[in-house]
């Protein structure tokens, strides 16, 4: 456990520091980090054994992309290659877009990395963190008005995972804050039509249909978690002034609403909300920047530092399997031998 509050040392320590090219070397912490590890992950021995070649039936659920990635994996003959191309594209789009747009480069990477559902849920959701990725990064398009780019970014996304065609109303949601009333609506919905959920993925994504019926997920915890930020948000939305903070702001607004929509249905939450979830990172240093208050900045600092000793004491009770715990790489693991957690 103590490697993942090392690099949180290490993120805290560089942010307060603000050294030069800080953000490169977190991108490479990051990146080295998630590369290197081993059965880490919930489905780490799904990928592995696609991988190896003894699971064809999930190779074939794989995209183009996907494939000859996997393709390239086996052809070089080093199976570890597969983690690090993927993890090198999903840090490197995410921390890219964060230096480029987050008024605060090194609390969107703190709240990347703390928040359980982004950078440790790359671990496990390989395929559609990178589309996640994309997305993320193509808000450069939205923002600019390039819809076919825009597309472009999101068939791309889909081929990867088939989910991201849900980030397509991203595009329009840079014209005007959604006003509370809308809102009022929203979670109208989200309580008393909980059924429109079901029959949207059985008729338009019917593959996750299988989810429907999962009891497992990230439960009603990370909702309250969700619901705290967005609480957080609409109480300092006078902040929310410019295109760029009302794309955040509307999005991470969509992202909490169809988590809360799907909660019932386990994995299948996370997996339709991630693409709007994700701009929580932008959205926050947002907020704290402009406060103005260095209270409120450290506050902002302990408690993700709180907010992260939280989450491993959780991790830890795992009764189901810990996907994170213990930490280990690849470098002196015997494959022939491993036994997968």
């Amino acid at each position: 456990m103590y490697q993942y509050f090392i690099v949180l040392l290490f993120i805290y320590i560089i942010s307060f520091a603000r050294i030069k090219y800080g953000c490169e070397i977190l991108f490479f912490l990051l990146f080295l980090f998630s590369a290197i590890r081993f059965d880490v992950g919930f489905d780490f021995d799904t990928y592995y054994h696609v991988i190896t070649g003894s699971n064809f039936y999930e190779y074939e659920r794989f995209g183009f992309i996907d494939k000859s990635l996997i393709d390239f994996t086996n052809y070089v003959g080093i199976n570890q290659l597969y983690f690090f191309i993927t993890s090198f594209f999903t840090v490197y789009l995410i921390i890219q877009t964060i230096k480029k747009y987050s008024d605060d480069v090194f609390i969107s990477i703190i709240v990347f990395y703390v928040i359980p559902i982004f950078y440790l849920y790359s671990f496990s959701l390989i395929r559609q963190f990178i589309a996640v990725a994309i997305i993320f990064y193509s808000i450069e398009y939205v923002l600019h008005r390039r819809l076919f780019r825009f597309f472009i970014c999101i068939t791309i996304a889909s081929m990867f995972h088939i989910s991201a065609l849900v980030a397509f109303p991203i595009y329009i949601l840079r014209y005007k804050k959604i006003p509370i009333w809308i809102m009022a609506i929203m979670f109208v919905v989200v309580i008393f039509l909980p059924a429109m959920g079901r029959n949207l993925i059985d008729s338009y994504i019917p593959y996750y249909s299988i989810y429907l019926d999962s009891s497992q997920g990230h439960g009603w915890t990370m909702m309250y978690l969700m619901l705290f930020f967005l609480g957080f948000s609409i109480v300092n939305r006078k902040f929310i002034n410019n295109e760029k903070d009302i794309i955040i702001y509307n999005s991470y607004l969509v992202g909490v609403f169809l988590y809360c929509l799907f909660i019932q249905f386990g994995e299948v939450a996370p997996r339709i909300s991630f693409y709007y979830l994700i701009f929580l990172t932008l959205l926050i240093p947002s907020i704290v920047f402009k406060c103005k208050s260095i209270i409120i900045k450290i506050s902002v600092f302990f408690c993700f530092a709180i907010l992260f000793v939280i989450n491993f004491y959780f991790f830890d009770k795992n009764e189901h399997k810990n996907p994170y715990l213990p930490y280990q790489t690849f470098i002196g693991v015997d494959v022939n031998s491993y036994n997968f957690k």
